[in-house]
């Protein structure tokens, strides 16, 4: 069964131009590789204003912690401000990335 998490943090005020890159990244190849390698199954990263809803979900809650702890997915210029399970989140505002896993699991 398919569990899914939500963070939702603030983007630092200083950090604009740092987090427009890091979102470019996110819908790279070499992104996706990352996503599949933590074995997630979905993920998506919703902006409204300052605010970023990121929602991961996975086949079990293993690679969801994993991957939070991953320094390179998780930038230090996103403030973190709460965390819950994905229907606790608002995903307001503009879709900026979204990856599904393939039914081929590739």
């Amino acid at each position: 069964m398919e569990g899914t998490r939500t963070w939702q943090g603030r983007i630092k005020p200083e950090a604009r131009e740092a987090h427009e890159t890091f979102v470019a990244w996110l819908q790279t190849d070499e992104a996706r590789t990352q996503f599949s390698k933590f074995l997630l199954t979905g993920y998506s990263l919703h902006e409204d204003a300052d605010t970023v809803t990121v929602t991961l979900s996975a086949a079990e809650p293993p690679p969801i912690i994993r991957f939070l702890r991953n320094s390179r997915m998780w930038p230090d210029f996103w403030e973190f401000e709460s965390a819950g399970r994905g229907t606790d989140a608002t995903t307001a505002g503009t879709e900026r990335v979204r990856w599904r896993r393939p039914a081929d699991g590739g």
